[in-house]
């Protein structure tokens, strides 16, 4: 035996002598070589054929989802021939063509990679990759949002989930603004407010991705009055006086009253003077769900006395004299920018706070 001979892959001894095969392909021979037995083929390559192995690269899903697609991607052996993915027995859960696996059911997808043998490469050994597939699920709001929303009130959440059969559930993403309690969102300060649906997983399903509605949250609106209609100039007990008055944008009706009812009432825009006095009126104006209540707005009183010139004193006195007779009333006359009334009756004339 050679004193060199070393890396033996194979040992073959014939009757007079013995060959060894290295694991670099070459072959060294000694012994009787009357036959040439020891001298060993020329050009011949007796390497072994390699093996090949095969390494998923890509991530599987964790899970799949029915009708989403997945590229699978490995890598194989030295020979240079293509890995070559299958399904090997879950063809209704899953398919592939070329590197892309598309989910068709609810189960556990299988895919086989293969890499066929090549000049000095044994055929690879088949590797799988397996993962469960579930079916999609999806949330939809069917409430529809406030617009805007405002504070201090509420708005029911409603949405609608899949087959999974488990329960859609609401939280908020923008707790300062909005909370969530069950389905109620309260809406506490004006921004911006987010809420959030959810469906878990379930029964073959994957969870729903969550679905977000988001809108405007704003403080109630003030409004004002003004008034817009003049008091009369002369007011007389038994009379009536229409007021008028604008409002803010709630477009709720500016309704009247009177703050003085012993000496005018007001009924709708109407008002009658009863007796000798300052006659108050107020206006106010209901809010909504978007506007503030108008504060009550009054005109100012101011007194005044209704002092007819000597000139005409006699013939005002005749006047209201036969006035007393007939309707049984004193006269009352009232400044422009108030509703307060003075009387004169008698000879002279006299003053009487309405």
């Amino acid at each position: 035996m050679p004193s060199d001979l070393t890396s033996v892959a194979t040992i073959s001894a014939g009757a007079n002598h013995t060959c060894a095969l290295r694991i670099d392909g070459t072959v060294v021979c000694w012994g009787d070589n009357g036959w040439g037995q020891t001298s060993g083929p020329t050009g011949v390559d007796l390497t072994p054929d390699q093996p090949q192995t095969i390494s998923f690269t890509s991530v599987a899903p964790n899970p799949g989802i029915v009708g989403t697609p997945y590229t699978v991607a490995a890598t194989g052996g030295g020979s240079g021939n293509e890995v070559v993915f299958s399904v090997p027995f879950t063809g209704s859960v899953c398919t592939v063509t070329g590197s892309t696996v598309t989910f068709l059911a609810h189960g556990t997808c299988t895919i086989a990679a293969d890499q066929a043998a090549g000049p000095g490469f044994l055929a690879a050994t088949q590797v799988t990759q397996s993962f469960d597939v579930l079916a999609s699920q999806d949330v939809r709001f069917v409430s529809v949002a406030p617009d805007p929303g405002v504070t201090g009130t509420t708005y029911t959440l409603s949405a609608q989930g899949t087959a999974s059969g488990n329960a859609v559930t609401f939280s908020s993403l923008t707790a300062t603004v909005c909370s969530v309690e069950g389905s109620v969102a309260t809406l506490s300060q004006a921004g911006t407010c987010t809420v959030a649906a959810d469906q878990a997983a379930g029964n073959g399903y994957a969870a729903a991705p969550q679905a977000t509605q988001t809108f405007t949250v704003v403080e109630p609106q003030p409004q004002s009055i003004h008034f817009t209609s003049q008091p009369p100039d002369r007011a007389i007990v038994g009379g009536s006086y229409t007021v008028i008055a604008t409002g803010g944008n709630s477009g709720n009706e500016v309704f009247f009253n009177s703050l003085t009812p012993t000496v005018c009432l007001a009924m709708g825009s109407d008002v009658t003077f009863l007796k000798i006095g300052t006659c108050r009126i107020a206006a106010g104006q209901n809010g909504n769900t978007f506007y503030f209540p108008a504060p009550n707005r009054t005109r100012p009183s101011t007194s005044m006395m209704c002092r007819p010139s000597r000139s005409r004193l006699r013939h005002h006195l005749r006047l209201l004299s036969v006035m007393r007779m007939t309707l049984g009333r004193p006269v009352v006359c009232l400044e422009t920018s108030s509703l307060s009334a003075r009387s004169v009756a008698g000879s002279a004339p006299s003053a009487g706070t309405l």
